[in-house]
Parts: C-alpha cells; sequence; structure tokens
C-alpha cells in the first residue's frame, strides 16, 4: 500500500502499544475516522455532514506523559515493556518514540540497576517473585518525572533510589503492592512514596493555560501534544451554552478550569478522593473558585 511506511519503533509489530506505526499519518487519520464512525452508528444516526475532519497532531512521536510498562526475564535478563497483543508476554522494549527522552533514561538506569541488584521478577504462574510493574510519568512542560515501581512484597528500594535519584528530573519515586496474582492492576491498593524532592509526592504540569500537580492517581490525557487542542476545540462547541455546566468524572479538574472560563456555574464531580483533593488543590493554584463533589455521577444526578 501507498499507505505504508516504515514503523520508528524497532518492536511495534510485536508490541500490544502502537498497533498503525505501519500507516502513514493521514491512513491513521482516516482509518480511526471510519472506526469512529461505525460505532457511533450503532447507536445513533450520523450525516456525513456532522463529522468535522480529525485533527492532525503536529508530532506523531514523544507526546506521551504517562507510560506503564510491565518486568519480566528471559534468559537471565532483565525484560521492561509492554505485553504482546492478546498476551502477558512482556515484549522488552529499551527505546519507546511516543514517550520522552528522559522517560527512555528512567529505562535505561532501571536496567543497570537490576544487573547489580537482582531483585526477582514476579511470576504470574507461581505467583513467586517481587518486580511486576512500571509507571513513569512525565511533564513536557515542567521536565519533572514520577517513578511508580510495582511489586509483589515489599523490598529493599534504597540502592534503586538511590540509581534513579542520579537524575535531577526525577521529583519522586514510589513504591505499590499488589501481591494478588489473578489481579492485575498496575498499581494496587498501597503506595508508599520513598523520594520526594519537594515534600509533596507530585509533579507540576501546564495544561491548556492553567498550572496543576500531578499525582501517581491523577488522570492526565494521555498525548501531551494534543490537550490543549482538545479542550479548545470542546469549548468553542460549548460557547452557545448557557447555565450551569457538570464536569462528570472530573479527574483533576483541568478540564472543569477550562470550562470555568465558559460558565459562571461549574461543578466537578468524581468519585476519586485523590481526583477531588487534586482539582480542589489545582483550582486554588489558579485562583478559581469551582465547586467540586466526591460523590458516583449517577447518584449526583439523581
Amino acid at each position: 500500500s501507498d499507505d505504508r511506511v516504515d514503523p520508528q519503533c524497532n518492536v511495534a509489530d510485536q508490541c500490544g502499544g502502537c498497533r498503525l506505526q505501519h500507516q502513514s499519518q493521514p491512513a491513521q487519520l482516516q482509518f480511526k475516522q471510519s472506526l469512529m464512525i461505525s460505532r457511533l452508528q450503532r447507536f445513533i444516526n450520523l450525516d456525513d455532514d456532522v463529522i468535522e475532519d480529525m485533527i492532525p497532531a503536529d508530532t506523531q512521536f514523544e507526546f506521551r506523559n504517562k507510560m506503564q510498562f510491565s518486568f519480566g526475564m528471559l534468559d537471565g535478563a532483565l525484560q521492561i515493556g509492554m505485553y504482546a497483543a492478546r498476551s502477558h508476554r512482556v515484549v522488552d522494549t529499551h527505546h519507546c518514540p511516543i514517550m520522552a527522552a528522559p522517560m527512555n533514561a528512567c529505562l535505561a538506569l532501571i536496567r543497570d540497576w537490576h544487573r547489580d541488584h537482582s531483585v526477582a521478577v514476579f511470576d504470574e504462574h507461581t505467583g513467586h517473585g517481587v518486580l511486576r510493574h512500571l509507571s513513569i510519568r512525565y511533564s513536557y512542560a515542567s521536565n519533572q518525572m514520577m517513578v511508580i515501581v510495582t511489586a509483589a512484597a515489599d523490598f529493599d528500594s534504597k540502592s534503586l533510589v538511590d540509581a534513579l535519584s542520579m537524575r535531577s528530573d526525577i521529583h519522586c519515586i514510589y513504591v505499590s503492592i499488589q501481591s494478588d496474582p489473578k489481579n492485575d492492576a498496575v498499581i494496587g491498593e498501597s503506595l508508599t512514596c520513598v523520594m520526594d524532592r519537594h515534600n509533596d509526592g507530585k509533579i507540576s504540569d501546564h495544561v491548556a493555560g492553567f498550572n496543576c500537580r500531578v499525582s501517581p492517581l491523577t488522570f492526565m490525557q494521555g498525548n501531551a501534544r494534543m490537550v490543549d487542542a482538545l479542550y479548545a476545540t470542546l469549548l468553542t462547541h460549548l460557547s452557545c451554552l448557557s447555565g450551569p455546566i457538570l464536569d462528570l468524572y472530573c479527574g483533576a479538574g483541568l478540564l472543569t478550569m477550562a470550562l470555568a472560563a465558559q460558565s459562571e456555574s461549574v461543578i466537578g464531580v468524581d468519585y476519586n478522593e485523590s481526583a477531588i483533593a487534586d482539582a480542589k488543590h489545582n483550582a486554588e493554584l489558579n485562583g478559581l473558585k469551582i465547586e467540586y463533589v466526591c460523590d458516583r455521577s449517577e447518584r449526583f444526578l439523581q
């Protein structure tokens, strides 16, 4: 096909993360738009003039602000990567082109650390081992990074902290305990901050014109390069509305703050206590008075 291109990632054909790197960007947009329309038409009637063209990103690489990987072992060597499609087989990844260079450097540091400190990797089949998952959060605005290591059991993390602390852009490190072999949640219920440069366990970011603080469980739009365009497009279509606006499942309240510029009355609703705490803090950080409610959206609407 004339639309076929060589993937920039050398494991794109194996990794379950990026499934369309073999398509040119125009072909990807056409494919995604057709897919979206076919899904929506199951529930509503769509005329051709209802659907606007998708807005292409300026860059197709180095845009992710959060990545989650799994640990594995192969022939005595540590594997870090995403699962292959429809499996729990870790595809070893030394460089992921959709995330920023500092995030890739973090992967290399952990590999180097593991060669000197051979902490056992968790085996889902036997239930034995320690290291399970790795989460990295990064802000392109502040160049601050957060690292979360999920383990099946507590371990001495001092050597890992010492290794990662060599990078000044890593601002906080967490260890999360997830011991149930049948539960593959990337972050467990236990979450302990083992290194913190600013004593708040968060990193700073700037989204849609607002300053915000990002905690381990904060929901953020994954494409950091397109979130401003996403929110601006939505606000343009909401400009004709009047009256109060409800932002359901508001998370850390980033969109809620943007909506506050459109309406005198905005209420953000989320069931996650941590998210609501972040949302209140972010509103205060930007000098905004917004009502936030910690409740299930369905119950709040009733």
